[in-house]
């Protein structure tokens, strides 16, 4: 299976409900390590979702027609801050995270962004190895950040 039966597309404002139902099913399981408000953050409602789009891109994953998976770039004045990506219970380890990781980063590229960065928490694991296996590397911040209470791991693309 893996990447093969995946395609990535730039989501629309058509899309904002279902990124929205892939981050509730992607941190649900996940809530009780977030502080309330740092999920909230985290699993934006629609109305939000729709304001992200104005943000900077934002990728749907499908799998037989059905999303998967969401990841965005945020533009800044510094660069790109990549964020909310969110992969389904179901469709995690199929290589979901990684294809919307390299269409991020690709765009990324593409823009020229002179910086590239990302927050996570210290309990994703796989996120933290997907991203250092792409040469992200850790910040070293003081005081160290988090979001509303919820520890965060800041992590730079080297360019």
């Amino acid at each position: 299976m893996g990447g093969r039966s995946i395609a990535v597309r730039r989501a629309g404002e058509a899309d904002v409900q279902t990124v929205h139902e892939v981050l509730v099913a992607a941190f649900d399981p996940l809530r009780d390590q977030y502080t309330v408000p740092a999920f909230d953050a985290t699993v934006l409602d629609p109305k939000r979702v729709g304001a992200r789009l104005s943000e900077g891109p934002v990728w749907v994953a499908e799998r037989q027609a059905k999303a998967v998976g969401t990841f965005g770039v945020r533009h800044d004045e510094g660069g790109c801050y990549l964020r909310g990506m969110g992969v389904v219970p179901a469709a995690r380890g199929l290589g979901v995270g990684r294809l919307l990781l390299d269409e991020a980063v690709g765009y990324v590229r593409i823009v020229g962004a002179p910086r590239t960065w990302l927050y996570t928490t210290p309990f994703l694991d796989a996120a933290i190895h997907l991203y250092e296996s792409v040469g992200f590397a850790r910040m070293v911040e003081d005081p160290a950040p988090d979001l509303f209470g919820t520890p965060l791991i800041g992590m730079e693309l080297p360019t």
